[in-house]
């Protein structure tokens, strides 16, 4: 017998394989000796960044085997998100304490971010940060208040704002002869404060080193069985009026009388 021409015959039994890919399985019977060949005879494309689960392409077949080709693809996701605005407060030292405002508007600012994401069949697997900047930046919102002292008006609701707030002695006069040196109706002098202004009810007398004439006060009875004299300008002099004293004018004798000598609180007008 002669050996050499002797013919070797080589019998594969095919094996059943599962693959599975792009949402598909599938169980067929192959005869490949590798996973790549397995692959290469299904035409089943494979790309770059595409990897097999628990395999590898020169992985030998082995019956029952499951061969999973995970797709890998790139994408970004790209996140604006808001920056928020800061309150700031400001005093403000022309404003009473009981106004406030808005002096200027907050707006808020913006971030982004940009992620590059990998994704596995379809399915997010990681993401990486490779942008993220502040591309407006917010404005505060700023707020202002007052800091002048602020008084109500007596039996209103009206407010006026003040410098100074001072407890002084109040006496009440009218234009009684005998209270005004014993100037008659008819005399050019008579009725007319040290200011030149007529003497009437909101006029009253001060000591000039202590409350400047011409200045708008708030009288304020502090005892409170009693109205307060109200606003009044700062337009008289007397000669006992010295120190923390004023002289309030009154238009009826008895007014002043029953007024008699009072403590009050004489407020300073802001003047706007």
């Amino acid at each position: 017998l002669d050996n050499d021409n002797v013919n070797n015959i080589l019998i594969k039994t095919a094996v059943p394989v599962t693959i599975i890919h792009d949402g598909n399985e599938k169980t067929i019977m192959t005869y490949k000796d590798t996973v790549k060949e397995v692959i290469e005879d299904l035409n089943i494309p494979v790309y770059e960044r595409d990897y097999l689960m628990d395999l590898s392409f020169d992985s030998p077949i082995v019956s029952y085997m499951k061969i999973e080709i995970v797709r890998v693809t790139k994408g970004v996701d790209i996140q604006h998100t808001n920056i928020p605005y800061s309150l700031e407060l400001q005093e403000n030292p022309s404003m009473a304490m009981n106004e406030t405002r808005v002096a200027r508007q907050g707006a808020l600012g913006e971030n982004c971010v940009i992620y590059e994401v990998t994704y596995e069949n379809n399915k997010e697997a990681s993401r990486e940060v490779i942008f993220d900047e502040v591309l407006k930046q917010p404005v505060n919102q700023v707020f202002e208040y007052g800091t002048i002292p602020v008084k109500q008006i007596q039996g209103t609701d009206k407010y006026f704002k003040y410098l100074t707030a001072t407890e002084m002695s109040a006496t009440a006069y009218t234009l009684c002869p005998t209270e005004t040196g014993g100037k008659m109706p008819g005399d050019p002098a008579y009725g007319i404060t040290y200011s030149g202004i007529p003497a009437e009810r909101g006029v009253i007398a001060v000591d000039p080193r202590v409350i400047p004439l011409g200045t708008t006060v708030y009288v304020e009875s502090l005892d409170r069985r009693f109205a307060d004299y109200g606003i009044a300008i700062a337009a008289d002099i007397g000669s006992g009026i010295v120190g923390n004293k004023i002289d309030l004018f009154m238009d009826e004798k008895a007014e002043a009388i029953n007024w008699g000598i009072r403590k009050v609180r004489v407020y300073i007008i802001y003047d706007e």
